[in-house]
């Protein structure tokens, strides 16, 4: 009887401590957030979005994607395709809500419901990693599957704080000398705005203007049709930017077009700008996007792309 017990005890102890796929790699998810997730990387996906396939295939669902560059932070997102049948889905999302559970020990959740999804929001910290797994609640109009289950693992603030401070030292550096050390190739001889070589993190497509009267460089993040989410991600980007930007003072103003803030360091010092339209753009497909503009001081000596 002894043995039998003593090989139950051992059979017992070599189950418990049997590493668990799933938990495994969702520890090497949350260590890669810490560093933005660049070590997922893998083959680019879509060239405009920034997007890439992930490195790793994560246990229980199918595609991976990576976007190291996106405008709230680096974030990885899986997807586990569905159908039409929303039940389905649902049963889904009972069946991991647990399963992460269990990997993630410590993490609080939180589960937040709207019209459009039903989310469940594990977060270990305020500041730190966070991994939100969701699905949708009204019929999808894109793809095959109406209804569909989504993991996303965003990096901690201080990853997106960092990568941005340091992109726009970088900026308010080359600010400094008319912007001729980040003027790329050529993109509109009569505007005379060249490519910008610098890329700045969470943002999009940037040009630069060095032989303009008021030399500057201009970022453009995309919106949507909708102006109440550009509007709260206006406000998210006064927060960041405040934050990155300790000792600048910001000056608000608005008109009927648009609502800008403007960042100075010094009254004849570089600035940078933040705004967003509020009358709907009739060029592109956007209505509603946010711009970031960089000025070098008023006194700037210009030089030659």
């Amino acid at each position: 009887m002894f043995f039998l017990c003593l090989a139950t005890f051992h059979a017992s102890q070599a189950q418990e401590s049997k590493p668990n796929p799933l938990c495994n790699q969702l520890s090497n998810l949350i260590e890669s957030s810490k560093a933005g997730f660049v070590s997922m990387v893998g083959d680019s996906i879509d060239e405009k979005q920034r997007s890439y396939s992930s490195k790793l295939d994560l246990v229980g669902w199918t595609n991976g994607f990576v976007y190291p560059e996106a405008s709230d932070g680096p974030y990885v997102l899986y997807v586990s395709l569905g159908g039409n049948n929303l039940w389905e889905i649902k049963r889904r999302y009972r069946a991991w809500v647990p399963k992460l559970a269990a990997c993630l020990a410590g993490w609080r959740r939180t589960e937040v419901a709207s019209k459009e999804d039903l989310k469940s929001v594990f977060r270990q910290r305020v500041e730190g990693p966070s991994i939100e797994l969701e699905y949708n609640l009204e019929p999808s109009t894109v793809g095959d599957t109406k209804f569909d289950l989504y993991l996303t693992f965003m990096a901690p603030a201080s990853v997106v704080e960092k990568n941005l401070s340091a992109d726009l030292s970088s900026l308010i550096n080359a600010s400094r000398t008319g912007f001729t050390g980040i003027a790329g190739e050529l993109d509109d001889e009569k505007l005379g705005s060249h490519k910008s070589t610098l890329r700045v993190s969470s943002w999009g497509s940037g040009w630069v203007y060095p032989k303009a009267d008021d030399p500057h460089a201009l970022y453009v993040l995309l919106g949507g049709n909708r102006i109440s989410e550009i509007r709260g991600r206006y406000s998210r980007w006064v927060s960041k930017l405040t934050t990155c930007l300790p000792g600048w003072k910001r000056v608000e103003t608005a008109s009927a077009e648009e609502v800008k803030s403007v960042f100075r360091e010094a009254d004849d010092g570089p600035t940078l700008e933040l705004e967003y339209n509020r009358k709907p753009s009739k060029v592109g497909s956007t209505k509603f996007d946010l711009y970031l503009t960089s000025q070098g001081p008023r006194t700037v000596s210009k030089g030659s792309p």
